[in-house]
């Protein structure tokens, strides 16, 4: 289990390894219970990133500012600020929610063979404040 104290996250406890912190997206069924769940940080943060990142801003009921502007940018004028624009939505925004994930590397990449596809891949490079383990997580935005 994690202690966090403002944006300041302290390392998992040893003694805490067999108790769940969340639950992993997308809902699964899990062996621990009837829902997958995360016994670290740095697995619950890679889940918890993931949703905040696909989750369209407006679409969570009561938190109205929750997620990006991602999948309207897939219809955007497909321009050389482009890329940049999506970086910059996602540093924003997970600097707002999480502020204590630390990007390291972000590549934007767009389907260069066929460019009426609407797609990008994301490769994201983090790190939690006051560890020094790196995790990338990858995933597609498409129409």
């Amino acid at each position: 289990m994690a202690i966090i104290l403002g944006s300041k996250l302290i390392q998992d406890l040893d003694e805490n390894k067999s108790v769940g912190i969340g639950i992993l997206l997308p809902i699964t069924r899990g062996n621990t219970g009837y829902f997958a769940q995360s016994f670290t940080s740095i697995e619950q943060v890679k889940s918890n990133l993931k949703n905040l990142l696909l989750t369209n801003t407006g679409e969570r009921m009561m938190h109205p500012n929750f997620g990006t502007r991602l999948r309207e940018m897939l219809f955007s004028q497909n321009t050389s600020e482009l890329e940049a624009r999506i970086e910059t939505e996602i540093e924003s925004t997970i600097r707002y929610w999480l502020p204590f994930v630390n990007v390291q590397e972000m590549v934007v990449t767009q389907n260069k063979e066929n460019i009426d596809r609407n797609q990008f891949l994301i490769s994201l490079t983090f790190s939690l404040a006051g560890q020094q383990q790196y995790e990338t997580i990858e995933f597609n935005i498409e129409q």
